[in-house]
């Protein structure tokens, strides 16, 4: 004999708790002596969990209207369009799959598509080759960037920066906070010797003084205090030494004509540490202009993009209690704020931090071989046990998207095909009068406040 204890256990035990037609089937249930009725429900109950063990997924995708909605694919199971809304970026999307799961070329897809700017962080020289779709992508490797960080945004007060500035370059260079207080302070004094809480200052300290600055301070260290500048300038000379003409102006390049451009920066041939401090830095800048500018209606802006997110989003790092809670974890949390939304991939879930797991709505989930990975991303996106066994046999351009608390939709993502064809040569001719038009200020030796004050000890490039 069925009864309605034994038809909801079938529910219960398969997954079916959230099936429509599974609570519509026990409802009928419970209303009904007929036996034979009840015998038929539980054929179909049983039927059901069959389907979901084949298929565990309701393939419910979002209905988004097609205006400003990115398209991403069609669902497996029953071929229908699945997409982004363009303001759901500003909530973060984290995708993560191993090398070679697609992840290059969805990014590819989203960039084409988005009407907003965006930035993307390139570690590989991986999306220089949308130049030939896209005439108006600016690319900016590293040795033509020009960009003073030590310039506050405009708007932003000195102070501010200065905390920014070096909670930023802390975590970017694990810094602790003994080292961290102490670089604090050289930036501080730096711009006192500059004039900065004074209006329109004519020059701004860059990271060549900051290096001058700590290593004319001899004021009867301790030796603590002497590890603490041995500890710094071992992290700003490397920066220095390999990115030197990145640095080496007053003002670089306005970040208020950037943001309104498609930008990718490349980073290959930089350390990590490097790359780490660019890619961080330049997100704070962003976000402390959008703030001085009162942009808090979380209208989209601007979109940056982080490939191997787990440079900036290190876990490792979020873990050493000692240096204090991440500034990249608060700005990732409030940057939706300021209409700056992160689009995050890498091939390590479990790299990334918790904060910015639990700080992007979308997760998009590629094909994944290592067991610690896939364990890490499916339990962020609490897919149950069924849908995680169908996961794993994922293929190449095949994806399970979870937005927000909507249930997981297994996707065939859009092949989107890009010539990689672009190399350093062709990228000189069609970029190099984009370089040229970009305005910046040269770094100022002659009537440096600092060395009028401290002396003719400059440090100069010829030093390295």
């Amino acid at each position: 004999m069925v009864d309605g204890e034994q038809l909801q256990r079938i529910v219960r035990e398969t997954g079916l708790e959230d099936d429509p037609e599974a609570q519509k089937l026990l409802r009928r249930a419970a209303t009904t002596e007929n036996q034979h009725l009840r015998d038929q429900i539980k054929k179909r109950l049983i039927q059901k969990a069959a389907e979901k063990t084949q298929h565990p997924f309701n393939e419910n995708p979002p209905q988004n209207s097609p205006l400003n909605s990115i398209y991403l694919g069609k669902t497996q199971n029953q071929d229908r369009v699945y997409t982004l809304k363009e303001e759901q970026f500003s909530q973060h999307i984290l995708t993560t799959g191993q090398s070679g799961a697609g992840k290059t070329t969805l990014f590819y897809n989203l960039m084409t598509q988005i009407s907003k700017p965006f930035w993307a962080f390139d570690r590989k020289q991986d999306y220089r080759h949308l130049t030939n779709q896209m005439d108006d992508l600016l690319v900016l490797p590293w040795k033509t960037l020009r960009f003073n960080p030590l310039k506050p945004p405009p708007g932003v007060d000195p102070d501010k920066w200065a905390q920014v500035f070096t909670e930023i370059f802390s975590h970017a260079t694990s810094l602790l906070s003994g080292s961290k207080n102490f670089l604090l302070k050289h930036i501080i004094n730096l711009y006192i010797d500059f004039n900065l809480y004074q209006e329109d200052p004519p020059l701004y300290p860059t990271l060549f003084e900051l290096k001058a600055s700590i290593e004319q301070d001899n004021i009867n260290y301790t030796r603590k205090s002497s590890n603490y500048q041995d500890t710094v300038l071992n992290r700003i000379e490397p920066i220095l030494l390999t990115a030197e003409s990145t640095f080496n102006c007053n003002t670089g390049y306005p970040i208020q004509d950037l943001i309104q451009r498609n930008v990718v920066f490349e980073f290959e041939g930089l350390n990590r540490d490097i790359q780490r401090f660019l890619q961080e830095i330049l997100f704070a800048y962003t976000y402390e202009y959008q703030l001085a500018q009162n942009k808090r209606t979380g209208e989209l802006d601007l979109v940056i993009f982080f490939d191997e997110g787990k440079q900036a989003f290190s876990v490792y790092l979020e873990q050493q209690t000692a240096s204090g809670i991440p500034e990249i974890d608060d700005l990732t949390a409030r940057a939706r704020q300021m209409g700056i939304g992160l689009v995050v991939g890498d091939q390590e879930a479990s790299k990334l931090t918790d904060s910015l797991k639990a700080n992007t709505k979308t997760k998009i989930l590629l094909p994944v071989g290592d067991q610690k990975q896939f364990q890490a991303i499916s339990e962020s996106m609490n897919l149950d046990r069924r849908q995680q066994d169908f996961a794993k046999t994922l293929d190449t351009g095949q994806a399970v998207i979870q937005t927000g608390n909507r249930e997981p939709v297994p996707v065939d993502l859009l092949n989107y095909q890009v010539e990689q064809d672009v190399d350093d040569e062709t990228l000189r001719e069609t970029q190099e009068q984009k370089w040229q038009d970009l305005e910046y200020e040269e770094r100022e030796i002659q009537n440096n406040p600092f060395y009028q004050k401290h002396g003719n000890d400059r440090t100069t490039l010829d030093d390295f």
